[in-house]
């Protein structure tokens, strides 16, 4: 049987990240949040307006039109957008909204 990883091991790998790896994951977080509308004024109006063109399929709303924040968008979009690897953007995604340090 496989022994299963805790959260505390998600996040100390998450920690554990070379710098360089870490700043390019919260750069592909935050484009994403730019994409769907949640935040604004890192990226340009012009670079995310072609994102939502050519990632359209990631951008999701509610009946009323507001955006919906996907785990499973944001995690495809910043592995296609920045070629991560998906596994790692997922990790990333849970230790940002679910753990507290």
């Amino acid at each position: 049987m496989t022994e299963k990883i805790g959260f505390s091991e998600l996040a100390q790998l998450i920690n554990e990240l070379p710098p360089e790896m870490y700043s390019k994951l919260e750069e592909a977080h935050n484009r994403y949040e730019h994409l769907i509308d949640i935040t604004s004024g890192e990226f340009s109006e012009e670079s995310i307006s072609k994102d939502r063109k050519e990632y359209a399929k990631f951008i999701e709303t509610n009946k009323d039109g507001l955006a919906i924040f996907s785990d499973d968008n944001c995690s495809l979009f910043m592995s296609k957008k920045y070629n991560l690897p998906i596994l790692l953007c997922r990790i990333f995604i849970t230790n940002d909204f679910n753990w507290t340090g």
